[in-house]
């Protein structure tokens, strides 16, 4: 049987973010998590019908489930003066941050320490990013980018 526990590290790994249910009262034992709706662990602790509006976390019939979120991550579209100021405030928050901009002059490690830089139009950039717990700021050098 697969370790539920194991594949929801797997899954924040991924950036994704599983549902973890978990037995904390009655003579039952088990966990399960849920990834992607592909159910990981023991089944029979899946509710019968789950709300998509749901606040986690909650309990219900002794079972516990929460949602288990990544570390999150802004994403800032533009490297200029406002994104360097931005980018020192969310790493001090524990955000992940990726930094898109095509000038390599701006959006550079050094601009940029600890950061995940993308040297490309932002289209592109976008395109190739998929971050399950992300916010994006949209700080570009004019309109047109925006």
């Amino acid at each position: 049987m697969i370790n539920p526990f194991l594949t929801v590290c797997k899954a924040l790994k991924e950036r994704r973010s599983p549902l973890l249910f978990t037995v904390i009262s009655g003579k039952r034992i088990g966990s399960m998590a849920v990834v992607d709706d592909q159910i990981y662990g023991d089944a029979s602790l899946v509710p019968t019908q789950l709300e998509a509006d749901v606040k986690y976390p909650v309990v219900e019939n002794g079972i516990l489930a929460e949602r288990i979120v990544s570390r999150p991550e802004l994403i800032l579209c533009g490297a200029g003066h406002v994104s360097v100021q931005t980018a020192a405030i969310a790493r001090m928050c524990n955000f992940a941050v990726t930094v898109i901009d095509e000038r390599k002059d701006f959006a550079n490690p050094e601009r940029f320490p600890g950061c995940t830089v993308i040297n490309l139009p932002f289209k592109v950039a976008l395109e190739r990013i998929s971050a399950a717990n992300a916010y994006y700021v949209i700080v570009t050098r004019g309109h047109l980018n925006d």
